[in-house]
């Protein structure tokens, strides 16, 4: 039975389950970190496809079991969301993988976001003029000089391993020579096609 709920908690949910009741396949991504005016542009570049909406874990677990399904499987697909949304469509789910890749942008690291690989700068030129930036590299642990006219990083270096945390203008100076590690987008968590949950590593092909 499901519980009393305020009336715009019941929109909500009769909402959800309108959409679940559709059948296809279902997902889970994980919105954390997109910029709003940016998460209005990539939903508006899927409704034609995906049908997404963003509520509260509660809500979409009224919802879920309200069309006879086991909230076990969706909690799986939770397990990796910082802030889910729920995503309905006829794809399967090797097309909404990739579909929802597309979304992903890389951008510059700043303070206090965390690093979500190793980060390794590698052996080149980088073809900007001699000027300060020669400095502010080494200041970040960026081994670099003048060689024939421009800057070179003298050798391959891992600057930041996996998880470990960006300080000061460390972000700024690797996007300076192209790196940008932290990728916005529409994470796709997982997603449950004809009984069948699918993680992300499996889709990535």
């Amino acid at each position: 039975m499901i519980p009393k709920v305020s009336p715009w908690k019941k929109d909500t949910v009769a909402s959800l389950t309108d959409m679940l009741k559709k059948g296809g396949t279902v997902a889970v991504i994980d919105i954390h970190g997109v910029p709003a005016g940016a998460m209005l542009g990539m939903r508006a570049g899927l409704r034609s496809s995906m049908n997404i909406q963003v509520a509260k874990k509660r809500l979409m677990k009224l919802a879920w079991e309200a069309v006879g399904n086991d909230f076990a499987d969706l909690e799986e697909l939770y397990a990796s969301a910082v802030q889910p949304a729920l995503v309905q469509t006829d794809m399967n789910s090797f097309e909404v993988f990739s579909e929802l890749k597309k979304t992903e942008a890389g951008r510059a690291a700043k303070p206090g976001d965390v690093a979500p690989h190793d980060i390794i700068v590698e052996k080149m030129n980088t073809g900007m003029p001699p000027g300060p930036i020669v400095g502010e590299l080494n200041s970040v642990g960026i081994p670099a000089k003048i060689v024939k006219g421009s800057v070179e990083i003298q050798k391959k270096v891992t600057i930041l391993k996996e998880g470990e945390v960006f300080e000061g203008d460390l972000g700024l100076m690797l996007s300076k020579i192209g790196i940008n590690p932290i990728v916005t987008g529409l994470r796709l968590c997982g997603t449950i096609e004809d009984g069948t949950r699918f993680k992300p590593a499996t889709l990535d092909i």
